[in-house]
């Protein structure tokens, strides 16, 4: 099946910054490093400027026994975990380290909505490196995302042994650093051993800057940057500039006004530095100011000269604070603090034309996201609609709805309100992210536009678009109508927009309970999105695919669908990890329907966590109330009704009428467990109409006449419920259906009937592995199945087993660890004592490879171990082997 290709690297960011040219050696630096990183995690954390970068790339070039190096230079759009493990991935690729080839692909981080499992996953690609790698992140200070600290925290905490990892950061990490440092598993280099000292001060402005200054004066001046070597540097350029033009005269005096917070003295150095420059120089880094990272190519095309190349290598020359990025210095940046004062000499106007060059460079070098930064920048709103309109289809198809919405938010509001198609992405992609109201505004606006007299054809996202809203308000054979309208129109193209009428009628037919057809629709778009390429409506489909199939009692088959789909959406290609939220809440569903609550509440809370990235409210909200049946399960009754709370939160914010019945149907169950019943019964009658389409309602709804002693309605309404499932082939729902039909004659006395019906019910749960129905039906219940006349099968005696020993809470305490790992778990764990590879782990349980390391990684985590060594000797230890 085809796959998005992904968007190319910056090599950039991947080389290792060159050691300076400071003709200054410190040895002790040296020797602390080289010590330091024999630990699992190196710190290097100072303020700016303190030479963190410049000491890394230092040892980097003189020490004699070293590890292969990895440089990752981060930015502030690593913030989001799919670039920053592409950037990763990439970083070891580029150290000659070969992990997660197209041939090795496994599934996204799947048990957590954090990055943590992609982490694990990564970790055991790398569990046999046979030669020591050492990782180095430089500027972490510009993550800020939670989830990567946690994901690089169980790095530290789970590493091979040969792997290192090493940190260049301003600011504290958010790490148990307090635990690392008892464990000996970290060193740290702060400001304090980076300053300069006194002498390395006078060393380095006279070797390096040709100043000679007087004791004094040097004691002053090393007192008022307090050794921080950039200080120093801005410090020595002035004294530099102040010799050339008025002699060696009055240095002291100079010297002595340099005081004041560091932010103080960078614009007094600065301005002093820039103000002494050539015209032709200071006007050139001026503009290019702007651009966060640049070539000499970029910056011909921003200052409109043939010549930067020169130029750049005169201020690389003349110290302004200038930054090679690769080792052919065709890239650089400048210091940040730097580029910020030369950013306030740049007036709005001249700003906005330079961000317009700087948006066409990156276009014609098929940089999109890039262009359209810069667009926006530069308020260059045709340039900006137009790369929009480039690039829609391709990021809707990776799932990217938080980067169009912001986008489309950033431009003008009277502009989106002037295009039929800007107007209709915005609704489209406020419905997804909950925010109705404004979503329906801009609806409005739309469909105005179309109905002008002389307005263009309507764009294919307005065909959508109206099928969507017919789905969310209770109109499902108009979805179909619509959804059918769009398809004619569309034709056999490969669009995007073809597979969401497609998609909008396989949901409508759901809605009007014709569950065989929608099938059918849904499994069309699926396959079709998925060859595409457009995988967020192709993951949409599967996931409501995955309970129809449920439904028509295919438990096991939708099971290896989600691992099939599951192996293809590999962490090596993490641009659609949020992606995988829709996929992992019908696999959390579906461990659901086989009592694995533990393995149920690990995908769901993750599949959630990734649905809300990903801007989904309703995979997001469907995903909660599941998790909230899994909770009580579990006996985790209060969690339970937490998630209810937030899934009706999340519904009341986005007055959908569609999310509000999910919410009230998830609330009717809790109660009713809770044996609640006129509270699970008012929950049902706020339903109204829509009581009468949705099967898992009414089952509740006989449910609460069943506790209410009303039998015989509770009967008829069960065969009117058996009719539809025989007739549309819902053999899972049949399942409960015969439960609920054997707890009914039980309570007319019927004998034969009850045992009958239970029969049926175990016949059809056998053959999928169906166990939950049996454990939400009754509490009763077992005393019926010893009685049943399959009772001696081996499914029965599971049951049984189910019924008295009820699946023990996720949430666990450290003491039974072992006992926190699934079943499933707990076979690899078995397999991998045997001494079986991923591979042959993956043949045995008859699942793939993905599915199988992601396991592998779990076991990792919950035994507290780094390597399939250290789980055996635990488990045999905890006895679990």
């Amino acid at each position: 099946m085809a796959t998005t290709d992904h968007r190319p690297l910056l090599k950039a960011k991947l080389a290792r910054p060159l050691a300076p040219r400071m003709g200054l050696s410190r040895p002790r630096l040296l020797e602390l490093l080289s010590d330091a990183i024999r630990r699992p995690f190196t710190l290097l954390c100072a303020p700016a400027g303190f030479g963190k970068s410049s000491l890394l790339s230092t040892w980097a070039a003189e020490a004699v026994e070293q590890p292969i190096a990895a440089w990752l230079v981060l930015d502030e759009e690593d913030n989001d975990p799919a670039r920053f493990f592409e950037y990763v991935r990439g970083a070891l690729r580029s150290a000659g380290i070969e992990i997660g080839g197209p041939a090795a692909r496994t599934h996204p981080g799947a048990a957590s909505p954090s990055a943590k499992d992609r982490m694990a996953v990564l970790l055991d690609d790398l569990a046999d490196l046979t030669q020591p790698v050492m990782l180095v992140l430089d500027d972490y200070h510009l993550v800020r995302n939670a989830e990567l600290d946690t994901a690089l925290a169980f790095l530290v905490e789970h590493a091979p042994e040969n792997l290192r990892l090493v940190m260049a950061t301003r600011e504290t990490p958010r790490f148990p650093l307090a635990r690392w440092r008892t464990k000996e598993w970290m060193s740290e280099i702060g400001a304090d051993q980076l300053r300069f000292t006194q002498e390395e001060a006078s060393a380095y402005l006279s070797r390096s800057m040709g100043l000679t200054i007087e004791p004094q004066s040097l004691r002053a001046l090393a007192a008022r940057t307090e050794g921080w070597i950039a200080g120093l540097q801005m410090a020595g350029l002035s004294l530099q500039r102040h010799i050339e033009v008025q002699g060696s005269a009055q240095l002291a005096q100079v010297v002595s006004a340099f005081n004041g917070e560091h932010s103080h003295v960078i614009d007094y150095l600065a301005g002093e530095v820039m103000r002494l420059q050539s015209r032709e120089l200071s006007e050139f880094v001026r503009k290019v100011c702007v651009l966060d990272r640049f070539c000499a190519g970029l910056c011909d095309a921003v200052t409109g000269r043939s010549d930067s190349s020169a130029l750049l290598a005169a201020v690389e020359r003349g110290n302004l604070f200038l930054q090679r990025l690769d080792d052919q210095g065709r890239w650089f940046r400048f210091h940040q603090l730097f580029a910020d004062f030369l950013r306030n000499g740049v007036d709005e106007a001249e700003a906005f034309e330079l961000h317009r060059k700087a948006s066409a460079w990156f276009e014609a070098h098929d940089r999109g996201p890039e262009a359209i930064k810069h667009a926006l920048a530069a308020r260059s709103d045709a340039d900006a609609v137009r790369l929009f309109r480039q690039q829609v289809e391709e990021l809707l198809a990776r799932g990217e709805l938080p980067t169009l919405l912001a986008w489309l938010e950033m431009l003008p509001t009277t502009l989106v309100r002037q295009h039929q198609d800007l107007a209709g992405y915005k609704a489209w992609l406020l419905f997804m992210s909950g925010r109705t109201t404004e979503a329906m505004e801009y609806h409005g606006v739309a469909t105005a536009l179309a109905a002008l007299p002389d307005a263009p054809e309507p764009p294919e996202i307005l065909f959508s678009l109206q099928a969507f809203i017919a789905i969310n308000s209770d109109q499902p054979e108009l979805a179909i109508e619509l959804s059918q309208q769009a398809l004619s129109r569309l034709g056999n193209t490969t669009s995007f927009f073809r597979l969401w009428p497609l998609f909008y009628s396989g949901l409508g037919l759901l809605r009007t309970g014709s569950t065989r057809e929608a099938a059918e629709v849904l499994r069309q778009a699926l396959d079709l999105g998925w060859s595409f390429g457009h995988r967020l409506t192709a993951l949409d489909a599967l996931g409501h695919l995955i309970p129809l199939m449920s439904g028509q009692g295919q438990l096991r088959e939708a099971k290896l669908l989600c691992e099939e789909f599951l192996a293809q959406c590999s962490p090596s290609d993490e641009a659609h990890a949020p992606i995988s939220g829709l996929l992992l809440i019908p696999m959390g569903m579906l461990a659901y329907e086989r009592n694995e609550l533990r393995e149920a509440v690990e995908l769901l809370e993750a599949g959630t966590g990734l649905c809300k990235r990903l801007g989904s409210v309703f995979h997001a909200l469907a995903g909660t109330c599941a998790l909230a049946k899994a909770f009580h399960a579990s006996g985790m009754r209060d969690r339970a009704w937490n998630a209810i709370a937030a899934a009706r939160e999340l519904a009341d914010r986005s007055r959908n009428p569609r999310r509000r019945r999910a919410v009230l149907v998830a609330s009717a169950d809790l109660h009713l467990r809770d044996n609640n019943v006129e509270a699970g019964r008012l929950a049902l009658e706020e339903l109204g109409p829509a009581l009468e389409v949705a099967v898992e309602a009414q089952l509740l709804q006989v449910r609460v006449l069943l506790s209410s002693g009303a039998t015989l309605p509770a009967m008829r309404m069960l065969g009117g419920i058996e009719a539809a499932c025989r007739d549309q082939g819902q053999q899972g729902t049949l399942i409960s259906v015969h439960l609920l039909q054997a707890l009914g004659h039980r309570a007319n006395g019927g004998r034969a009937a009850t045992l009958e019906h239970l029969d049926k019910a175990i016949s059809l749960a056998a053959a999928g592995g169906y166990v939950r129905p049996f454990l939400d039906a009754d509490a009763e219940l077992a005393t019926l199945l010893r009685h049943a006349s399959l009772g001696r099968s081996a499914f029965v005696e599971e049951l049984l087993g189910a019924v008295r020993h009820p699946a023990q809470s996720p949430a666990a305490s450290q003491e039974t660890a072992p006992m926190q790992l699934t079943r499933t778990q707990l076979e690899v764990l078995v397999l991998i004592g045997k001494g079986l590879g991923n591979q042959q782990i993956a043949e045995q349980l008859v699942i793939t490879v993905g599915t199988a390391k992601w396991h592998v990684s779990q076991i990792f985590e919950k035994l507290g171990v780094r390597n399939r060594s250290q789980a055996i000797a635990k488990a045999r230890e905890l006895s679990v082997l």
